[in-house]
């Protein structure tokens, strides 16, 4: 009986997004897709990014766990929205990584609060996060929490999903997503399919998730392992 209600509203959610693009509106789950899509070169990249070097960083944040070299972040997640607390993300990332916002928003990466993350001056990935909403009989279902990152037949983080730590309240998950890179005049079929690595994390308190997507060859499984343990959710209050 359950799981026909999940379904019920999963269709439901379905018929709606398809209602929002026939009507020309932007949908958060094709706002996600098109933000997600990887450079192929850095042409229209951010020039004389801030980087700063190793050596510049305070050596008590910086520690190893097995044979990689972290150090602890935060990362802050502004709603924009007056009637929603901002909340930020403390976890561990690899020394080398650092997290550019854009220096002009549009609307959408001002909606999900985007931080690009680059190494070595090179974008590697990206996180935002979204609110969700509670679905009757599926509040513990992943996929009625992570709803957006789904459904879409091209860019879908429902692939090896792995609860890493969960409660009552809050959980984080590992995952793989399924991306195709589409080229010109070639059909998905004929385009290329990779696997980036995914981490969601949501907090039922906040009512809202964090997605860390991170692209094929950038990182090992030890390390998104690592990383996902050490998320915490918090709120920013107003």
């Amino acid at each position: 009986m359950k799981n026909k209600k999940f379904y019920l509203y999963l269709f439901i959610f379905n018929i709606i997004l398809f209602a929002l693009i026939s009507c020309n509106i932007k949908s958060p789950l094709k706002s996600i897709e098109v933000l997600g899509e990887q450079p192929r070169d850095l042409q229209g990249e951010p020039k004389n990014l801030d980087i700063k070097s190793v050596e510049n960083k305070n050596e008590d944040n910086l520690f190893f766990t097995g044979e990689n070299l972290y150090k602890n972040f935060k990362i802050n997640y502004n709603t924009n929205n007056t009637e929603l607390n901002d909340m930020f993300a403390e976890l561990i990332i690899p020394i080398e990584w650092e997290l550019i916002s854009p220096t002009i928003y549009d609307d959408i990466e001002l909606l999900l609060s985007v931080n690009y993350i680059y190494k070595n001056n090179e974008r590697i990935g990206w996180t935002g996060y979204y609110s969700y909403q509670i679905y009757y009989e599926a509040e513990d279902n992943y996929r009625s929490i992570f709803t957006d990152l789904m459904v879409s037949n091209h860019y879908n983080w429902d692939n090896n999903f792995n609860w890493i730590k969960k409660d009552d309240s809050s959980g984080t998950a590992v995952c793989k997503i399924y991306k195709t890179l589409f080229e010109n005049g070639k059909t998905a079929a004929e385009s290329q399919i990779i696997y980036n690595s995914g981490i969601l994390s949501y907090s039922k308190n906040l009512m809202r998730y964090i997605f860390i997507e991170i692209y094929e060859g950038f990182i090992t499984d030890e390390e998104v392992q690592s990383i996902a343990e050490s998320i915490k959710l918090f709120a920013i209050n107003k």
